[in-house]
């Protein structure tokens, strides 16, 4: 829950704050946007593309990881609807559905704040097998 006090962070100053934390994330954006031509993509797609940058990170041991799950959980916490479903859905929904070959959970679920692990173990939930 928000406070009235605290101004909610939006889509476009999530995005920058992404992009500031590791050139790699920037360089995600410009590609998808490159792809898109002309068109908007969608605004999930952004913090998907966030996500597998950020596996490769985590795969190189990349120190600036723990900063970014900070500004993930941040965002969660203090982003607006927009982005708390961005965050949500594009990027902890990536880690999670990330195949065990190209990355263990082990590197990036210790990483993950109360709010983000919240939406990891729905994801979890909602993709686990039906028997």
């Amino acid at each position: 829950m928000q406070s009235k006090d605290i101004e909610s962070i939006s889509f476009a100053q999530a995005v920058d704050a992404m992009c500031s934390v590791h050139e790699r994330l920037a360089d995600a954006r410009a590609e998808l946007i490159a792809e898109w031509d002309y068109e908007t993509p969608p605004t999930v797609g952004v913090f998907d593309v966030f996500a597998w940058a950020t596996v490769e990170l985590l795969r190189e041991a990349d120190p600036a990881v723990e900063h970014l799950f900070q500004l993930v959980e941040m965002l969660l916490l203090r982003g607006d609807p927009q982005v708390v479903e961005c965050v949500s859905t594009g990027f902890v929904e990536t880690l999670v559905n990330t195949p065990i070959e190209r990355l263990q959970p082990v590197l990036w679920r210790e990483k993950l704040g109360p709010r983000a692990r919240l939406a990891a173990e729905s994801w979890e939930e909602f993709w686990a097998p039906r028997s």
